[in-house]
């Protein structure tokens, strides 16, 4: 394939990358709902990829698996999410309810070799959203003011690294991460008696920076063990401007994010036979023991518990692998199923905990004449279901597409 039919591919590529995503209840809290990230290939696998090596697959969960890539590859990919949630759901027990929204959100990620033993990628995933609309009702009686809060944005990180294989048993990795993000509030306050409101408006946008570390070892011959360690080096912080109703005049405002969660995930990946891999992952977010009570923009609901400590998540996958790359449909596709366990941060009241189950499947085919790949899955899903928290019914269909050549490589002479 020639140069300018690659840059071709990449340009429709990007035409798919555009998607909608239901955004659940949680993305209004504190820093939103932190993302299982990955493309349609984690996802068909439970996201419990953090030990899984695949020498055909571009996958992103961890840099050290990124070692004996030999072509330039692009990924990209987007998500399709249903939210089921019942009109008269309780966002908090004080009589607070969420409406229904939607954000597009989409993967790009470019990879190429330096080298016999470096494989480095370029790119962008989405991290967290913080994004919903509520209103609050503190009284019954008509002259009672109605609070109306509408909260958009996310964080998205720009990330750099690269992984390397020391010898043939262990595999290093390093990816640097800028998060950038825009975050916006409005707050209108109506009063019913006398048919008037005021209203004020926060935007701004959010920075910092993170470093992650991964490693990927051999210790015995059919498993795999892998390591991924996230931690903030520049603490994020959100820097913005206030402006009132029938105000010409802006007031800057900003805010530190100093308890914004280191990240750790373990993982083993157990080879069954020549097809057959079983994976099984850990990871938890750390925060530190008075997360949220001095912050004022990124919070929790003052009438939730707010001893925040940490979240954590288990995961589990079932790959089937191709058996022929040029035979039957069947024979090319890969299969998958996964599997995975959720508590979050945030809690209606002490000794409970918001969880999200999950059940996945995902299929990946190569596509005809090139060297591209065409991945889906499928998750279904519900959360909360608690005293003060609904129960939440979630679907997501993700799709994902990766491509690849060889360039600059040195062809034969006879």
């Amino acid at each position: 394939m020639s140069i300018s039919k690659f840059i071709l591919n990449l340009a429709a590529l990007l035409v798919l990358q555009g998607a909608l995503t239901a955004q659940p209840l949680l993305q209004a809290i504190g820093y939103g709902n932190f993302r299982e990230n990955g493309s349609a290939i984690e996802a068909g696998l439970g996201y419990a990829t953090t030990a899984h090596y695949d020498s055909v697959n571009f996958l992103p969960n961890n840099p050290a698996s990124w070692h004996d890539l030999r072509t330039v590859k692009i990924l990209t990919g987007g998500t399709v999410g249903l939210h089921l949630l019942s009109g008269d759901a309780l966002y908090q027990p004080t009589g607070s309810s969420i409406a229904s929204q939607y954000q597009r959100m989409t993967r790009l990620q470019l990879g190429f070799p330096i080298g016999q033993r470096i494989y480095a990628s370029v790119g962008t995933e989405p991290v967290t959203d913080m994004a919903g609309q509520f209103k609050d009702v503190t009284d019954t009686s008509f002259t009672a003011p109605v609070l109306t809060v509408t909260n958009s944005g996310g964080v998205w990180s720009m990330f750099v690294g690269a992984g390397v294989k020391i010898n043939e048993k262990i595999s290093l990795g390093l990816k640097w991460h800028r998060l950038t993000g825009y975050y916006a509030e409005e707050a209108v306050q109506y009063y019913p008696d006398l048919s008037t409101n005021s209203s004020s408006k926060l935007s701004g946008n959010i920075r910092g920076n993170l470093l992650e570390l991964g490693v990927q070892a051999h210790l015995f011959s059919n498993m795999l063990y892998g390591v991924t360690v996230n931690l903030p080096v520049i603490e994020p912080s959100f820097k913005g401007e206030v402006t009132l109703t029938g105000s010409p005049n802006t007031v800057s405002y900003s805010e530190s994010m100093p308890d914004w969660p280191a990240r750790l995930a373990m993982g083993v990946e157990y080879k069954y036979s020549e097809r057959v891999y079983f994976l099984i992952d850990l990871s938890q977010r750390f925060f530190s023991e008075e997360a949220f009570q001095n912050s004022h923009l990124f919070k929790i609901p003052e009438s939730w518990d707010d001893n925040v400590n940490s979240s954590s998540s288990f995961n589990s996958g079932l790959l089937i692998r191709h058996s022929d790359l040029v035979g039957t449909f069947f024979e090319r596709t890969d299969w998958r199923m996964g599997f995975y366990h959720k508590i979050f941060y945030a809690s209606p009241s002490p000794n409970t905990y918001i969880r999200e189950t999950y059940l996945t499947g995902g299929l990946g085919v190569p596509l005809p004449q090139n060297r591209s790949r065409l991945d889906f899955s499928l998750g279904v899903g519900k959360r909360g279901g608690l005293s003060g928290y609904p129960e939440e019914n979630l679907v997501n269909f993700k799709i994902s597409i990766q491509t690849s050549e060889l360039w600059f490589t040195n062809a034969k002479r006879r």
